[in-house]
């Protein structure tokens, strides 16, 4: 039964990606365009008129998030608009693929989901879950069913190596923020201003831009500044694949078991690179015993 289910959802993906093939040959699609967006998203919602995308009836399918842009002034440059048409197939790939796994994978709690949404719930100040740039796709999974408040906000950049997966992440429920590389506005700053206007629960990866697995101290000077609460995270999925090279990046497969380990929360006026540092390799440990 699970691979007739898998099946019939690589075919629908299979059918929608190829029903869309004029589009990407002459797509209008660029950051501030949702034309192509809203399209594709309106054929993702019918999919719940097939059996097989309510495989499990308790994932509901969220309404499309908003992608959000840094307001300062920046420069565009011209391959920008020019990757348009390579962004439009990568966001429909990532998405194609994403789909079946988000519909059929089952997510556990370590601790449970209920003591998380305490902890979030009766903090004023913002929210920043922290893991892994790994684990990106395998939180999209995890946090598919959670409620509105504190379903977190990824945080991206407006490169192309960003973008590449904004689009795919919006239409499956989640808001982004994005902040502008080319700005005289250093991106740390651009985030600790967008955090202080509201007590938003985000989500950073806490190795982007540098190693795998080393805390760069972008994420505590963040913390600090913004007075935010940091929550360490880390995802393990069985099965999976890894890509090792060039970054380490691990992709959810129909039917994974995910299990989500989360730490004890750390208090923004606190935050250093060394004690983020542990918090996260203790998460780690855990995920590769569970």
């Amino acid at each position: 039964m699970k691979s007739y289910i898998i099946i019939l959802c690589y075919l629908k993906s299979a059918d929608i990606f190829f029903s869309y093939k004029s589009i990407l040959l002459g797509c209008p699609f660029c950051r501030d365009n949702t034309w192509f967006e809203k399209e594709f998203f309106d054929s993702l919602v019918s999919w719940k008129k097939v059996f097989f995308s309510t495989y499990d009836p308790s994932i509901p399918m969220t309404a499309r998030g908003t992608i959000y842009y840094s307001e300062v002034a920046h420069e565009d440059r011209w391959y920008h608009r020019a990757s348009a048409p390579l962004l439009a197939v990568c966001n429909l790939a990532v998405a194609v693929w994403l789909y079946p796994s988000l519909r059929t994978s089952r997510i556990n709690w370590n601790p449970d989901l209920a003591s998380l949404l305490r902890v979030v719930r009766e903090r004023s100040k913002p929210i920043i879950y922290y893991l892994w740039h790994e684990y990106e796709l395998l939180a999209v999974c995890a946090f598919r069913n959670n409620p509105s408040d504190v379903r977190p906000m990824p945080i991206g950049h407006d490169g192309i190596l960003s973008c590449i997966l904004q689009h795919s992440t919006a239409w499956f429920g989640y808001s982004i923020w994005v902040y502008r590389r080319r700005s005289s506005v250093r991106p740390k700053d651009q985030l600790v201003n967008f955090l202080r206007s509201g007590p938003y629960v985000v989500g950073l990866f806490a190795d982007s831009g540098g190693s795998d697995g080393i805390v760069r101290p972008g994420l505590p000077e963040v913390a600090r500044r913004s007075e935010a609460m940091l929550i360490p995270l880390a995802i393990s999925a069985q099965p999976s694949i890894t890509l090792p090279w060039p970054k380490k990046f691990s992709f959810p497969l129909p039917f994974s078991s995910i299990e989500v380990f989360w730490g004890h929360p750390i208090d923004g006026g606190t935050a250093s690179v060394e004690n983020c540092q542990k918090a996260l390799d203790i998460q780690e440990a855990r995920a590769s015993e569970g």
